[in-house]
């Protein structure tokens, strides 16, 4: 309230109005900095969130009448979704959220991954999933940044060791060095599912 500058909370309109003109990346790099986190281990992932109910998009599939022209149909654990998708880095001791972007649902997460790994550059772990496990992410991280990547393996893209880059055969032996810390990755999870349990946020 001290950063929005006011004394009580205005109604929800209000609220909602304002909310569209507010800064919110200044706004939470100033809570960033009040908590002043200890940049020891972060996280990057991403999640979609549906533009709208599954039916319904569905439907708008079958007649070719889409609303959104900022979503898409994207792959997920879920299967195929229809929506954008949130990008986001996280302190997972301080469950503070870093930094984040929003695209449509069909863009790949690696695509975004060197803007989210700019935002936790100083941090000394960076714990990603599989969909991050290629070559160009490990030569990034090494490359432009103070931290270890701890990125899941991707066995389906086979590990042959004649053929693995120096740098990818580097994260894979440092993955299986820090698998206690890499479950520490699921707290980015649970702030996706955490957002999705806020009313209104299941689908937009």
């Amino acid at each position: 309230m001290e950063l929005l500058n006011i004394t009580d909370i205005p109604n929800f309109r209000t609220l909602s109005y304002r909310s569209l003109r507010i800064d919110w990346h200044y706004i939470n790099s100033a809570i960033i900095d009040m908590i002043g986190p200890d940049n020891d281990n972060a996280a990057v992932d991403s999640s979609i969130v549906k533009t709208c109910k599954d039916t319904t998009a569905q439907r708008r599939r079958k007649n070719g009448k889409y609303r959104d022209n900022e979503s898409s149909w994207g792959y997920s654990t879920m299967g195929y979704e229809y929506g954008r998708k949130v990008h986001t880095s996280i302190d997972t001791d301080s469950l503070s959220v870093i930094e984040w972007k929003i695209t449509t649902a069909s863009v790949y997460d690696r695509n975004i991954a060197f803007e989210m790994i700019d935002s936790v550059r100083n941090y000394n772990y960076i714990l990603m999933d599989a969909a991050y496990d290629s070559s160009d992410i490990y030569d990034y991280i090494f490359e432009n940044t103070h931290a270890i990547p701890v990125i899941d393996t991707n066995r389906r893209r086979g590990i042959i060791e004649n053929k693995l880059t120096y740098n990818r055969k580097l994260g894979i032996e440092l993955r299986k060095k820090e698998s206690s810390r890499y479950k520490m990755r699921w707290e980015i999870e649970r702030t996706f599912s955490i957002l999705k349990e806020i009313p209104g946020m299941g689908h937009i």
